[in-house]
């Protein structure tokens, strides 16, 4: 953890990220100054490696997601979550999904009551292709499904339907899976 602080730390220095909380020393939230910075850095993100990295960053805003919104009763169960607590390692899985996610990126985010939800689904989508657990999957089927909600409600109707669409492939995927059917999505 210190060292992942020093090296946060010489990237402010550098005027790449900025801390997102109160103070310099009550933060262990930083963002990028740019989207142009954020995109660079993503490029030197192996295409392999991708899925991993959005995977687990997919797992950490969703436990922010839940804490943020445990008080509200919009949370998801502790118990669905279980499968969702570690980060991924890697065990990649023939189907691929997700390829062309747009919802949830940077230029779609929603600014609404909820709109966290939607970086916490489009970083999972992003994660499916390895995602092996049936329960994991299944969650981000009704994470999707809630996110095509909230972004109803923000008359989003693109995102909505994206959204939709994305929970309705995982299940089918499921379905096909359990019937011994392999498909490509």
């Amino acid at each position: 953890e210190k060292e992942a602080h020093r090296l946060l730390y010489l990237a402010m220095g550098q005027g790449l990220i900025v801390p997102l909380g109160d103070s310099l020393n009550d933060t262990d939230r930083y963002g990028f100054v740019h989207d142009r910075v954020q995109q660079a850095a993503a490029l030197l993100i192996s295409e392999e490696e991708k899925p991993y990295v959005h995977l687990n960053c997919g797992k950490i805003l969703l436990s922010e997601y839940i804490k943020e919104t445990k008080d509200k009763a919009q949370s998801i169960s502790d118990e669905d979550l279980e499968e969702l607590s570690s980060p991924y390692e890697k065990k990649p899985r023939s189907n691929s999904f997700g390829s062309e996610q747009k919802p949830g990126s940077n230029s779609d985010r929603l600014q609404t009551k909820g709109g966290y939800i939607f970086d916490v689904v489009g970083q999972l989508n992003k994660g499916y292709p390895i995602m092996t657990s049936f329960d994991e999957r299944i969650l981000l089927a009704r994470l999707n499904s809630k996110a095509s909600k909230s972004a109803l409600r923000a008359v989003a109707l693109a995102s909505s339907r994206d959204y939709a669409v994305n929970g309705i492939k995982i299940l089918c995927a499921l379905e096909n899976e359990l019937k011994g059917v392999k498909t490509e999505l």
